[in-house]
């Protein structure tokens, strides 16, 4: 049994008769929608809710252990946390996490926040972590400086 519409590659058996790559059989897939991707990629747009992220210590000698904290500025609920810490670790789900960069350079940290509502806002805090950091660097002016 052949088709005059025939695809190639494609057979059905149904009810124990052969259909011969006939091109009205093509069952479609059942599609369901996929839930935004949380966190958001880098450099994605945010559009949610301000934050401001903040860690403790932001600099020193490794291994360093940084004590993060973000903070919504909307009285709003958040649903979910995410914080990316720029090293390879793995994301952190929890609103203020300790994280410890064993190895010296300069890091961006993300935070992400999902609210009730499905908006994403984030925030991002820098972690520089060298040995025999200069004086200089230490300086709060200078890194003050640094910002602008």
């Amino acid at each position: 049994m052949t088709c005059s519409w025939m695809r190639s590659g494609a057979t059905a058996v149904v009810l124990g008769v052969l259909l011969a790559s006939c091109s009205w059989w093509r069952p479609e897939p059942i599609r369901k929608p996929r839930p935004p991707e949380f966190p958001p990629p880098i450099g994605a747009p945010i559009e949610g809710p301000l934050l401001w992220a903040e860690a403790h210590p932001k600099w020193g000698e490794p291994p360093l252990r940084v004590h993060f904290d973000a903070e919504p500025l909307e009285s709003i609920g958040i649903a979910a946390w995410a914080w990316d810490f720029g090293d390879g670790s793995p994301i952190a789900r929890r609103r203020n996490p300790v994280h410890t960069y064993p190895n010296e350079g300069a890091y961006e940290a993300h935070v992400w926040v999902r609210d009730t509502a499905g908006r994403v806002g984030m925030d991002v805090v820098t972690i520089r972590v060298e040995t025999n950091l200069s004086p200089a660097w230490m300086n709060p002016n200078v890194v003050a400086q640094d910002r602008d």
